[in-house]
């Protein structure tokens, strides 16, 4: 049997109203529950604290009792008496004063001349002013002008490299000529010869060549020499006054 729309409609209305105020009635006993277990927590809290602070006064009142009487006071130790011949202001034992030694750092001459040789060493630091410091020269395979400047004996390859590169980069042929005597790199006449030959060339500017060049780190042709007066002749002569060097008959 199916009721109106209307009775329908007020008995969900009743169902309804009935459902929410069994849930108001719960969720007041739920907030009621809340402030009671809030309530029991601070209580327990407060017991537990001044339960606490009844413990720890009585364990400052025990360790009052038992605590040890202050020590004695030491006795005074006995005055010093000094020497009569010592006044009052003087000390008897002066402490000695460390001296401390400050190692001196060597300069870059004293190095090369350590490392080289006195001649030697000389020789790469003239050079060193004209064309810069050695680390600056080109180290390629077969073009390692960085060790060939240290070597104590130059083959074809190494004679060519240095002399050219040196000249290229503006050095005079002078100090070049000077270096390798100093280092004595110039084992025998066929080296002397080789290096005579190329500073005619260069000074007559009838030698073409590439060199590597620092700046644009490519080869370049080797622009042709700067003057051909009295350093190309002055680098000629100390070649042929070397000890070492016997003129061809």
């Amino acid at each position: 049997m199916l009721y109106p729309l209307s009775q329908r409609r007020a008995h969900f209305n009743r169902n309804k109203a009935r459902i929410e105020k069994v849930v108001l009635h719960h969720r007041r006993e739920k907030v009621a529950l809340s402030d009671a277990a809030a309530v029991a927590i601070q209580g327990a809290t407060r017991t537990m604290i001044l339960r606490l602070d009844g413990v720890y006064n009585a364990a400052l009142d025990t360790a009052e009792v038992q605590e040890a009487p202050p020590p004695a006071t030491p006795p005074r130790p006995a005055p010093t008496t000094r020497p009569a011949s010592v006044s009052p202001a003087t000390s008897i034992v002066t402490p000695p004063t460390a001296k401390r030694t400050v190692q001196r750092v060597l300069s870059r001459s004293e190095m090369a001349v350590q490392a080289l040789g006195p001649r030697h060493g000389m020789a790469v630091i003239a050079v060193e002013d004209a064309v810069g410091p050695v680390e600056s020269y080109p180290s390629r395979q077969n073009y390692d002008v960085q060790t060939l400047i240290r070597s104590k004996a130059l083959d074809y390859n190494g004679r060519f490299v240095l002399l050219t590169w040196l000249v290229a980069e503006g050095c005079s042929p002078v100090l070049v000529v000077e270096l390798m005597l100093a280092a004595g790199s110039l084992k025998n006449q066929a080296a002397f010869d080789h290096v005579l030959s190329m500073l005619h060339a260069i000074s007559q500017n009838k030698f073409k060549y590439k060199a590597y060049c620092r700046l644009t780190r490519s080869w370049e042709q080797a622009r042709p020499a700067i003057g051909t007066g009295s350093y190309w002749a002055e680098a000629i002569g100390k070649m042929k006054s070397a000890r070492n060097y016997a003129p061809r008959s």
